[in-house]
């Protein structure tokens, strides 16, 4: 398993195929789209408060199989991208992932203070993210 932190726009748009594709393979809404979450970056988060990107991309074989569409906030607090902005939020997964090795990643590379995933997706009363 290869996990890559993407930080910066144009870096983000270069996997924009990938991310439309474990879209379609995954059960999600129009909310994790690619569109939705890129121009609710660009437009929306970014400009709000000049977080800091920090998408999480899985790999295993080179293949995406988890999109963790994050950012860092001006209060070095680790959230989703549209969750204040909309109904719910999520994660793109095609299988599960272990959370605490995303988290040490994020951890060693940026200074997290808190996490706060507002509007997290819940599906029969479970996350689908699970900590």
């Amino acid at each position: 398993m290869q996990i890559e932190i993407i930080t910066k726009e144009k870096d983000l748009n270069l996997i924009r195929n990938e991310w439309n594709d474990l879209f379609i393979a995954s059960d999600s809404s129009i909310f994790q789209s690619f569109n939705f979450c890129f121009f609710s970056w660009k437009e929306v988060v970014n400009v709000e408060d000049r977080s800091q990107l920090a998408v999480v991309i899985v790999r295993v074989k080179k293949k995406i199989i988890a999109i963790f569409p994050f950012y860092i906030d001006n209060n070095s607090v680790l959230r989703i991208i549209n969750d204040i902005h909309c109904d719910f939020c999520d994660c793109l997964l095609k299988e599960d992932v272990d959370f605490s090795q995303i988290l040490s990643i994020l951890k060693k590379r940026f200074y997290i203070k808190n996490i706060s995933f507002l509007n997290l997706y819940k599906k029969k009363g479970e996350l689908k993210l699970a900590f």
